[in-house]
């Protein structure tokens, strides 16, 4: 008499979740049933080897196919996870560019900062590059240090140039930038009426508030950026997407933000067909 199958075994059998169990007509499910059967013949006649025998058959087929259905299911997440790993190595890829050209223009911008003649055109290349700044989850100290750089450019051009404007101050600010404007639209255009003037101060304040509001905004999304993978990293699906629907609002070319949004609402997706 061949010894019977200890009952863990059989519990750990049936109880074990197979890959692809809830499929009609895979192996595994079709030997899951089986075995099944022949539990109920063995119960039914507890004292037949030939029961015993067939059941001890089903049980190894059935571990069998239960083996293979999770070596497939194994293959096919790595087949996943080298897809995902290929998208984001082309995404870093992406991202690298982007920065490296953002940087250099950056450089350029804050050789423009450094000469009073050509103030205007770095606030006006410093203003493109916030607008197309790349608001990468992990850009944020980026773009403080950026912020800090060309600032303190402005600065020392403005008190080397017009020291007045720079009392009691440290660094420049978008208030500051456009009192130097105004400054050197009054020297070039001292012969002008005061209602010239007053036109040359309100274009200066508007276009102050304009970088202001802009660097605010970049600060803003960069914070959405950094929030949304950490929502992500959370299993927070729906919010990590409206973070970075945010930021793709603001930065449409965002590689980082289009992935995670379109894998959260994916997975977002999936846990609803869970329920």
């Amino acid at each position: 008499m061949r010894p019977a199958l200890p009952a863990a075994a059989l519990a750990a059998l049936l109880l074990a979740p197979a890959a692809h169990a809830a499929e009609a007509g895979t192996r595994a499910a079709v030997e899951r049933a089986e075995l099944v059967r022949q539990i109920d013949r063995v119960l039914a006649n507890p004292g037949s080897d030939a029961a015993k025998v067939a059941l001890e058959s089903s049980v190894g087929r059935a571990a069998a196919a239960e083996k293979s259905e999770a070596e497939a299911e194994r293959a096919e997440l790595l087949a996943g996870a080298e897809k995902d790993y290929g998208k984001l190595a082309a995404l870093r890829a992406a991202k690298a560019e982007r920065l490296r050209e953002w940087e250099d223009n950056f450089s350029r911008a804050c050789a423009l900062a450094s000469g009073a003649a050509t103030v205007r055109r770095a606030v006006d290349e410093y203003e493109r590059l916030l607008a197309a700044f790349p608001v990468y989850s992990d850009t944020g100290e980026l773009l403080r240090k950026s912020g800090d750089k060309i600032r303190g450019i402005f600065y020392a051009t403005i008190k080397k140039t017009y020291p007045y404007l720079a009392e009691g101050r440290t660094t420049a600010d978008s208030r500051m930038l456009a009192s130097l404007q105004f400054a050197r639209s009054a020297a070039q255009q001292s012969e002008i009426g005061g209602g010239t003037m007053s036109r040359v101060a309100e274009r200066e304040l508007r276009r102050a508030d304009k970088l202001k509001r802009l660097e605010e905004e970049v600060a803003r999304q960069q914070e959405n950026s950094a929030a949304g993978l950490a929502l992500f990293r959370r299993r927070r699906w729906a919010e990590a997407g409206k973070n970075f629907e945010a930021v793709l609002a603001f930065d449409k070319a965002n590689e980082e933000a289009l992935y995670y949004k379109g894998l959260a609402r994916s997975r977002a997706a999936a846990e609803s067909e869970k329920r």
